[in-house]
């Protein structure tokens, strides 16, 4: 970047909205977005013009921006994405997922390495509505459970919430740090709660790899009859199981050559993607156009 990026408060929530799934999708399948520039359209006028250069550059400084000033929710998911998947584990042999299902809750992220860990975030911006069912859900599925949060809502968690749960605080250095180690909640997991979250040849493979039977029924009768079937599984064993066959849905050489071309700020974003070859190329052949493009 030529010059230093200046915006302005009412610009946050627009700028934010420059990593949402509908820019990421629209670069993908054509290589341009109509949002992107009309956001870019939108913004002050002082953001707009101290964004220059390539795509891939500005949404580094954007997302630089948003650490310090209005740290939405893929603020949270990209910070993990960077230090939990790739910092820690490997995209070659672990997987991220999301906004992940799992009964009636829906796990900001879930990591599948040689186990399950979900994260559930909660930013300045969130209310705290919700929490103890979500985190009750998750650990009826997952082994470990994780909060992710500020030293602000840090406080309120310690003494309220489960104490198997474990309490990761993004500090405004953009470190990651656990201020409580989740413990292992394996005992708790329940075999027709990791059903529903599975695809129907996903829960075959592992009702089949448990020495359980496929129900040879009508389609119509079929999800009811193989949720028997799980429920007859030993739980831990079809967590494992599950570990394994899901990662699969998100681990190949071409996505982690993806990620590792992405600029920092789109860590996430290629971790999580369901994107095809031709559309990975296009979106990044995407990065390389200079932002002023994106007005026209």
């Amino acid at each position: 970047m030529k010059s230093k990026f200046i915006a302005q408060a009412e610009d946050r929530a627009l700028l934010s909205r420059m990593f949402s799934s509908t820019v990421m999708s629209e670069l993908a399948k054509s290589g341009r977005s109509k949002l992107l520039g009309e956001l870019l359209r939108e913004v002050s006028n002082s953001a707009r013009t101290s964004l220059n250069g390539q795509l891939y550059d500005c949404f580094d400084v954007v997302y630089e921006y948003l650490m310090l000033e209005y740290r939405n929710e893929y603020v949270y998911k990209n910070a993990l994405a960077n230090k939990v998947l790739i910092g820690r584990h490997s995209p070659r042999t672990a997987s991220m997922f999301t906004e992940f299902r799992v009964l009636d809750s829906k796990a900001d992220v879930l990591i599948l390495n040689g186990t399950s860990h979900i994260y559930e975030i909660k930013t300045e911006l969130d209310g705290l509505d919700r929490l103890e069912k979500q985190l009750a859900d998750y650990q009826r599925f997952a082994e470990f459970t994780h909060v992710v949060t500020t030293e602000a809502h840090a406080s309120k968690f310690i003494d309220t919430i489960d104490p198997t749960v474990g309490i990761l605080l993004l500090s405004d250095r953009y470190t990651l740090s656990s201020c409580r180690k989740a413990s292992s909640v394996k005992d708790r997991v329940e075999a027709a709660v990791i059903y529903e979250s599975l695809r129907r040849p996903e829960a075959i493979e592992i009702v089949e790899s448990l020495g359980g039977g496929v129900p040879e029924v009508p389609n119509g009768l079929f999800y009811r009859e193989c949720l028997k079937s799980f429920a007859e599984l030993n739980a831990q064993a079809c967590h494992d199981e599950m570990v394994a066959v899901v990662k699969r849905r998100n681990t190949d050489n071409d996505k982690v050559d993806f990620i590792h071309r992405l600029p920092t700020s789109l860590k996430a974003v290629g971790a999580t993607s369901k994107l095809n070859r031709k559309q990975k190329i296009t979106f990044l052949e995407s990065l390389r156009c200079d932002i002023s493009e994106c007005l026209h």
